[in-house]
């Protein structure tokens, strides 16, 4: 052949050729095995992604599949390429994740992920609850405006005795409420 990119079929070429198949089955067979094998190890396996966040747990910018991977190798997995799949999008909070690390052809394992909260020097930071944040603080106005209207009760007394409005009464409060608040 002029260019050398085909041979003529012969029974050498084919005798070869069923060689090649040979061993290429037996790679593929010994990829399974070591792939199934790391498959049983790494399986439940727990790694720890530290990532920049607020007190509430929100990340600055995500965790990628990139992240997870490296941090498994430095945890001394050895992955193929591209191993780690997020089902539909990067990590943007703090917590624990689970996460598919695809092995070889259907074979693949599942790793728990922990995004955990660091500050800008590296420390970790505690989550704060906003929710109980707000309930606490809801709970305070509550109080101050209850204490209001107990130490205003004569005040309102006189506002309804010169013919004031109830509707009238509750918008002078909530407009000192409101600048209060402020």
């Amino acid at each position: 052949m002029p260019r050398g990119k085909a041979l003529p079929v012969g029974p050498d070429v084919l005798r070869n050729l069923d060689k090649l198949k040979a061993r290429a089955e037996e790679e593929e067979r010994a990829m399974i095995s070591s792939m199934e094998e790391l498959r049983s190890r790494m399986q439940g396996t727990e790694v720890v992604v530290h990532a920049r966040a607020t007190e509430e747990g929100h990340l600055f910018g995500s965790v990628s599949e990139k992240d997870i991977q490296e941090s498994l190798e430095r945890s001394g997995w050895k992955l193929p390429p591209r191993a780690v799949r997020l089902e539909h999008h990067h990590l943007k909070e703090a917590g624990s994740y689970e996460v598919d690390v695809h092995l070889y052809g259907e074979i693949g394992a599942q790793v728990k992920v922990e995004v955990v909260p660091v500050d800008i020097e590296g420390n970790p930071i505690e989550i704060v609850d906003v929710t109980e944040a707000f309930r606490g603080s809801g709970f305070g106005i509550l109080a101050i405006f209850f204490m209001i209207v107990v130490e205003k009760t004569r005040d309102i007394g006189i506002l309804k005795a010169l013919g004031a409005s109830s509707s009238g009464v509750m918008s002078i409060f909530l407009s000192y409420g409101l600048s209060l608040g402020m």
